[in-house]
């Protein structure tokens, strides 16, 4: 019974809403223009497709980025792996794997399987 009664007054509220709006619209379209919604600024976003980024630090090496973002502790093999996958997502900018600067944005390599 609750369950029904529910129903029926939330279909009741739905249909007053919908004559409302049929309504108000018609006055909306011909009357002036509605204000605008101020604009949030959120700051800079990043596009939901864009890869992370990390910027580099003063002392960091290419060695120790790949082994920061592994999990856990890894080991030397795990790290000496993953280097080279940074460096390639990143030849754009970092020609010579030795010498990356502090400020540089470097994108993030997607994790391997």
């Amino acid at each position: 019974m609750r369950r029904s009664l529910g129903l029926v007054l939330a279909a009741t509220a739905t249909a007053a809403g919908l004559v409302g709006l049929l309504a108000i619209g018609p006055a909306l379209a011909s009357g002036p223009r509605a204000p605008a919604w101020p604009v949030i600024d959120r700051g800079p976003q990043q596009p939901r497709h864009a890869a992370p980024v990390y910027v580099v630090r003063p002392g960091d090496t290419l060695w120790a980025i790949a082994a920061r973002h592994l999990p856990g502790r890894p080991a030397a093999a795990a790290v000496a792996r993953a280097w080279p996958r940074w460096w390639r997502a990143n030849t754009g900018q970092v020609r010579d794997p030795d010498l990356i600067r502090p400020g540089q944005r470097l994108r993030v390599p997607a994790a391997r399987p």
